[in-house]
């Protein structure tokens, strides 16, 4: 609480600064999600995953999974999308590795081979966390 008593009250000044950026023709928002996901297949180029959320060609985030504890990241992008039909309704996604800098250490890019590796001995966490569409 405000020691003059107006506790809540908006100032002018970040009222007009409120209302410029709602205003504004190029204002621009963000949503992001955490999407559960398993993976079946990682290459130079991308991965194929399975969820039981369906993820809109175009949409952009980030792919991290964790392997021995490790965790390895990257931006992708989803190519495609298919029906997977059975018990449960499940999605296989494709995505593409994005170049949008250089792949760090913890690239899933600069580990494939590794991580083919250790992907087929034991079961990986996987998370996607989506951005949106394009």
């Amino acid at each position: 609480m405000r020691a003059d008593g107006n506790a809540g009250r908006v100032s002018v000044a970040t009222k007009a600064r409120l209302e410029a950026v709602l205003g504004a023709d190029d204002a621009m928002s963000v949503l992001a999600r955490d999407t559960a996901a398993r993976l079946l297949n990682v290459s130079e180029s991308g991965c194929l995953l399975e969820s039981g959320s369906y993820l809109e060609p175009g949409t952009t985030g980030t792919l991290r999974i964790v392997v021995s504890g490790e965790a390895y990241d990257d931006a992708v992008r989803v190519t495609r999308v298919r029906r997977k039909f059975g018990a449960n309704v499940a999605w296989q996604i494709g995505v593409e590795f994005l170049w949008t800098n250089r792949p760090g250490s913890w690239s899933l890019r600069r580990m494939v081979s590794q991580l083919r590796r250790e992907i087929a001995q034991q079961e990986v966490a996987v998370a996607f966390s989506a951005v949106g569409p394009n």
